[in-house]
Formats: C-alpha cells, structure tokens, sequence
C-alpha cells in the first residue's frame, strides 16, 4: 500500500466510470484546476477496488465554484456529468486538506480523514479493508492527532479493533 494506481480498478469498476474519470480530470485540467481523486475510485487506487457509481475530486472551492449572494454555481465548463456518470465536488478548504491537491490521488491520510468523518457503512468498510491490506494505522493516526482530530482518531482506534478482532 505505498503508493496508489488507479490499474488497480481495471475489471473491477466500469469502463464507463473509468472514462469518465479520466475525461473530467482532463478537463479539470484543461482549465488548470488542481484536483485529486477522492471516494470510491481513491478507495481502488491504494488497494480495495471496488464499484462505484460517480467519480469524486478534492479541488479548492474557488476553482470550481461562483458564489452570487447565496447562490452558489459552477463556474464555466466544470464538469458535472461526463456520459450519464456524475462527477462530485469537495471543497479542500472544508477539511483543511488544501495541500492534499499535489497528487492526481488523494493521500492516504486524508483519504482516511474523509471517510473517518463521513462514517457511513461503506466508508467503514473501505476503511477496514484498506487496515487489512496493510495501511499504516500508526502513520494515520499520528498525522489525525497532530491534526487535533480527536473523533477521528477515535473512530479509527473502533475500527483497528474491529478489523483485528475480525468483525469488520
């Protein structure tokens, strides 16, 4: 698990998901919109491919959104559909992951951090299967604690002990 590669997800996620991730991040690029990919398709590029139905990016909220009043829009040609697959934004700034967009794939600590916050069922899961393949919990863990993370460090702790007790 040292480094992530979006191969991992070939057979495993739609060609058509796959496409459209490649095209939206093109465009993303096109107009010079730092992004990173995020969600399940991150989840499949550090180890655990799995389906998934949208394509998710880390970006900076002024890359792709205007902001009128208290609308909110997308700016000009972002992309929100790439062939009938929708493609989901998630401001960097909200979670304090601004650096995080040095990489076409979201480090693994933040990755973490989002899933940890989120704590749905299924980022439980992609959390749990990342500990088995052998994501460094004590680097995780570390980088949430000096991000003064406690409930995430908590919910991770849950979870490493879940998975090695195995009932994740």
């Amino acid at each position: 698990m040292n480094t992530p590669d979006l191969r991992r997800l070939d057979g495993v996620v739609s060609s058509r998901i796959l496409a459209a991730l490649a095209e939206a991040s093109a465009c993303l690029d096109a107009l010079e919109i730092a992004h990173a990919v995020i969600g399940g398709l991150a989840v499949g590029a550090w180890g655990y491919p799995r389906a998934t139905k949208d394509v998710d990016f880390l970006v900076r909220a002024a890359d792709v959104f205007d902001v009128h009043g208290n609308i909110v829009t997308f700016r000009a040609h972002v992309p929100i559909e790439v062939n009938g697959v929708k493609v989901d934004y998630l401001p960097a700034e909200d979670h304090g992951l601004e650096k995080a967009l040095v990489d076409p794939i979201v480090p693994v600590e933040a990755l973490f951090l989002l899933k940890l916050r989120a704590w749905r069922r299924q980022d439980q899961t992609d959390l749990a299967k990342l500990i088995e393949l052998g994501a460094d919990v004590d680097h995780i863990r570390k980088w949430l604690r000096n991000r003064i993370e406690d409930e995430a460090v908590t919910r991770l702790d849950k979870l490493t002990a879940a998975v090695d007790a195995g009932e994740q």
